[in-house]
């Protein structure tokens, strides 16, 4: 069944995709993508009972995306129906010899340069971390090297959320997190800023093969429907599949310089330090 144009739609190029997306591409020779959503940089879609998500030119790839060769005002100016995804000529969106694939998999690794640079994470959180993202919670928990760095007066809210916290690293750090409250969907934004603490945390565990990652895996599943569906679809392709932000993965496998560091603010509002929060808590703790 070929997918049904969408009204205005122009045909757009992709020049960037996700391995796995590829992979089914190949498999079955072109992918019918549900339009789910749209937003001014973004259009969520599923195909194959998969979320995947179409992104602007110049856009980090995101676990289950694509990057166009343009904007998304280009792809749709009206109602939303079906996009079909092929390498034919006649698709909405054609993959063709010059499209980049990129495997988008974390796998685990000797501690490397990332881990020496904690000291550098750490100022660069000091820097760029404010009150709408993660950092007010992380600077919180003790071992961390932030102490004296709040002086801020808080709310109930920040302070219930506090507690949650505690509670979680308490349960984290015992190996067992059976008993613990949720802290996922706290925050604002498709992936609220707790969800974005525990990705990079996870992406941590992977790197460093931890023997809790089992029970984060278990914790996540058991409260995954508390949070949004664009951040539980995020934490399901990290849990399963070990498919993390592009920006993340270079980040682990090319070490903690500046550029790389910068690449975290590019990504949403305070997805990228809420990230970084979590990389920094599971480098901190677990070396």
């Amino acid at each position: 069944m070929q997918a049904s144009k969408i009204e205005g739609i122009s045909v757009v190029r992709i020049s960037r995709i996700d391995q796995r997306i590829y992979s089914l591409l190949t498999n079955h020779g072109q992918i019918e993508l549900s339009v789910h959503a749209r937003f001014n940089s973004s259009i969520c879609t599923f195909g194959f009972e998969e979320f995947v998500t179409i992104l602007n030119k110049n856009k980090h790839l995101l676990p289950m995306s694509i990057v166009i060769d343009g904007e998304i005002n280009d792809l749709i100016s009206g109602s939303k129906e079906l996009l079909l995804l092929s390498e034919s000529a006649d698709a909405d969106l054609i993959v063709d010899s010059g499209t980049e694939v990129v495997d988008l998999r974390l796998y685990p690794m000797q501690t490397g340069s990332v881990v020496k640079d904690l000291d550098g994470i750490r100022e660069f959180l000091l820097e760029n971390g404010n009150e709408d993202s993660f950092f007010p919670y992380l600077v919180q928990l003790s071992r961390l090297g932030f102490s004296g760095t709040d002086d801020k007066n808080h709310s109930d809210v920040h302070a219930f959320f506090v507690e949650r916290m505690a509670a979680f690293v308490a349960g984290l750090e015992n190996g067992d997190l059976e008993s613990t409250p949720s802290i996922l969907g706290f925050g604002r934004g498709l992936t609220p800023s707790s969800d974005d603490f525990i990705l990079g945390l996870y992406c941590v565990l992977i790197f460093m093969n931890s023997a809790n990652i089992l029970e984060l895996t278990r914790y996540i599943e058991r409260y995954k429907d508390q949070t949004t569906e664009v951040s539980s679809w995020m934490l399901h392709y990290v849990t399963y599949h070990d498919l993390v932000p592009e920006f993340v993965k270079d980040f682990f496998e090319k070490g903690c310089d500046a550029n790389n560091l910068v690449r975290f603010l590019e990504h949403g509002s305070t997805s990228g330090i809420d990230l970084l929060c979590g990389i920094y808590y599971g480098l901190k703790t677990s070396g």
